[in-house]
């Protein structure tokens, strides 16, 4: 209101109600001989549809802001007018505007950015470590400056959490948390990505609700449109699409053709709710709590379900639906579309072994994610999986492969979730344990391991440079893999190590037992009760819970026969769900990775560590590793508990900084690690000097 008075210009505002009356609005624009316009998106599109809004030539600029800007809004606004368009950003708590964007007719790019800071207003892009992020990472806009408000009435806990001090500023001076999602350009502007509760986990990804709005308002008989992630049954969370049409003739399943040639699998809704008319605000802003419950919707009504056809698809089909939780599963539905993890694979492929007889490997899922391919390797009398342990999670992509070493358990599929988000061009190939088959006997020694999966990756990849990586027990497993390499006059570019324990860090801290034994076993609450929180939906939870409670029983067991004997009463199906090879093998890995005692390597070792560490172990940001690796330990920290870093949501950030690492290997010179015979000489007679080396992996 102030704007137009203090540059001595006239204010004229519209009446009420206008905002659902496109043609009032216009009216007033003519009678007014209005010059410069501001509204929110929804109320340009309103004016746009009506074709008398090309005849509002008095308009020089237009204003937008309190919703993002579309690309196609943008296009449709220069084909109507010559006035110019400016694109706004700036929430209440910052005085409205804090960015402007001017927008060009002849810009292609695929979204409108919001630009750059008004005069007097500072922002910052910054990432879960609240330090500024680089030019295209994804970050938290935060705003700070002369517009920042004093903070919220009567809400000073919300105050405290928003209104936070500016690291970057003058002392005293504080800046406000946005809670959207934005990132520098290449020329420096800031491109909008998206608030952080319109951001939703599903099914395992992680989708920003706003990225399919905008590829849905792209189709022609789209007027408006919104996404939401509804959960109006309990654990049966779905995206489900509103498009507003008017009187135009479109169907649920013309809009998801469209969506499915624009955007993947995973971000197209299960339901569309196409409407006459979108519900506003009394401001005239989409009204999302008005938005209503699509009807009763099985996935039997979806143009692509396939049912199941046989004896075989039907009871695969009903496994699939107990362990998955979903009704109604077609036999060409994704395991992992549909919320699959290594958890609940080991449950569903123990139950089908029950039902059917065979023993198949948990990889077979990578070769076949269906019903209908499952079933197909069911039928084949005789058939038996074509064993390797090299396993292609991810073979697509351009660069040098990472190949991850399995952790305990000896299954990859623990790292499904890391191969989705480290990018579609970089290549990840999983190695599994020699056993699984239930073939050959696994191996009881780390060295055998790592010559056995040397081999693998060799007939793969004759030559260097390789990148390795592995969890808890994997990272034995690749360092040893990478010290043979060595040996053998290959080039290891990255050796990673996601939160693997090194030589003498489970050395204990001076504790009293009581201490100890209380301060551990608090922990062993809290890491549970975390991951209790992340997982997702009361699926992922029972999965979680079941895992744990079997490894229990197998460690107890191990422990002596009194402990066996009192744990028999409990249900195996309850407690003890592994199949016999995945027992076998994981019993094998550890008690292989407690009797390995690493040498000296001459390289470098990249630590993924976890930041919670147990309590009464001696501290160590390097885990024990810097006594061996003569070439240093490069540390990232990864927030969460030993184990957990490889799923979700805390992969993500292990993802992002594996990208990080992987790249800066590629561009910087091969090190010569023989030029250091002396230093590897001194490091071997440290080790020597302590003879409690105590291993573990989990």
């Amino acid at each position: 209101f102030l704007a137009p008075l203090l540059a001595g210009a006239q204010l004229v505002i519209a009446n009420p109600n206008d905002h659902r009356d496109g043609a009032a609005l216009i009216g007033t624009i003519e009678r007014h001989r209005i010059t410069v316009l501001q509204l929110v998106p929804t109320l340009l599109r309103l004016l746009l549809d009506q074709d008398e809004f090309r005849q509002c030539t008095s308009l020089k600029r237009v204003f937008c802001g309190g919703e993002p800007l579309t690309t196609d809004l943008r296009d449709r606004f220069f084909a109507a007018l010559a006035a110019d368009l400016h694109n706004l950003y700036g929430p209440t708590e910052t005085s409205i505007d804090a960015t402007s964007w001017t927008c060009s007719r002849n810009d292609r790019e695929p979204s409108v950015p919001i630009g750059r800071p008004i005069a007097n207003t500072r922002l910052y892009i910054l990432g879960p470590d609240d330090q500024p992020v680089p030019i295209g990472v994804v970050g938290e806009l935060c705003i700070a400056g002369a517009g920042v408000a004093r903070g919220y009435w009567r809400l000073p806990e919300l105050t405290v959490q928003r209104f936070v001090p500016d690291p970057f500023g003058t002392p005293g001076s504080r800046m406000y948390r946005s809670g959207d999602f934005a990132r520098y350009r290449p020329d420096g502007n800031i491109e909008y990505v998206g608030r952080r509760d319109s951001q939703v986990k599903l099914r395992g990804y992680r989708i920003e609700l706003e990225e399919i709005e905008a590829a849905l308002a792209g189709h022609p008989a789209v007027r408006l449109c919104a996404v939401l992630a509804r959960e109006d049954a309990p654990g049966e969370k779905r995206l489900v699409a509103y498009a507003e049409v008017g009187a135009q003739e479109v169907s649920d399943s013309d809009l998801r053709a469209f969506l499915n040639e624009r955007l993947p699998a995973h971000m197209v809704p299960v339901v569309f709710v196409i409407l006459q008319t979108l519900p506003q605000t009394a401001h005239g802003k989409l009204d999302r709590r008005a938005l209503p419950a699509p009807g009763p919707v099985s996935r039997e009504k979806e143009i692509d379900h396939v049912a199941p056809r046989d004896p075989v698809e039907t009871r695969l089909a009903k496994i699939w639906e107990k362990v998955l939780q979903v009704d109604a599963i077609g036999v060409r539905d994704n395991y992992f579309d549909l919320g699959g993890h290594s958890l609940l694979a080991v449950k569903l492929f123990s139950q089908i072994e029950n039902a059917f007889g065979r023993e198949l490997p948990l990889a077979t899922l990578f070769q076949a994610p269906t019903i209908e391919k499952l079933a197909e390797v069911l039928r084949r009398e005789g058939w038996s999986p074509s064993w390797s342990s090299l396993v292609p999670i991810q073979p697509a992509g351009s660069r040098s492969p990472f190949y991850c070493v399995h952790a305990i358990g000896g299954n990859v599929l623990t790292y499904m979730d890391l191969a989705r988000h480290i990018g579609a061009d970089q290549p990840v190939y999983g190695l599994q344990a020699q056993g699984l088959d239930g073939k050959k006997p696994p191996h009881e020694r780390i060295e055998d391991m790592a010559a056995h999966y040397i081999r693998e990756i060799r007939r793969f990849q004759p030559r260097g440079p390789y990148f390795l990586g592995g969890s808890s027990a994997g990272g034995m497993v690749a360092f040893e893999m990478a010290q043979q390499l060595h040996a053998q006059g290959h080039r290891v570019a990255v050796l990673a190590l996601f939160d693997t324990w090194g030589p003498d860090f489970r050395r204990r801290t001076e504790m009293t037992p009581f201490v100890g034994g209380m301060a551990r076993f608090i922990q062993r609450v809290d890491l549970h009760l975390g991951n209790l929180l992340v997982a997702e939906g009361l699926s992922g939870k029972l999965a979680y819970l079941t895992a744990k409670s079997s490894r229990l029983r197998r460690r107890l067991a191990w422990r002596g026969k009194e402990y066996w004997e009192k744990l028999k009463e409990i249900p195996k199906e309850i407690i003890n769900p592994l199949p016999r090879t995945l027992r076998e093998v994981e019993q094998a890995t550890l008690q292989a990775s407690e009797q390995y005692v690493p040498k000296v390597y001459p390289g470098r070792i990249t630590l993924f560590r976890a930041t919670k560490q147990p309590v009464d172990y001696a501290p160590d940001t390097e885990l024990g590793w810097g006594r061996v690796a003569l070439g240093g330990v490069e540390v990232y920290e990864v927030p969460g508990y030993h184990g957990a870093i490889v799923y979700e949501p805390r992969v993500e950030r292990l993802a992002q900084q594996l990208s990080r690492a992987l790249e800066d290997a590629r561009v910087q010179p091969a090190r010569d690690p023989s030029q250091a015979p002396a230093r590897i000489d001194a490091a071997r007679v440290r080790i020597n000097e302590k003879s409690d080396f105590s291993l573990t992996a989990g």
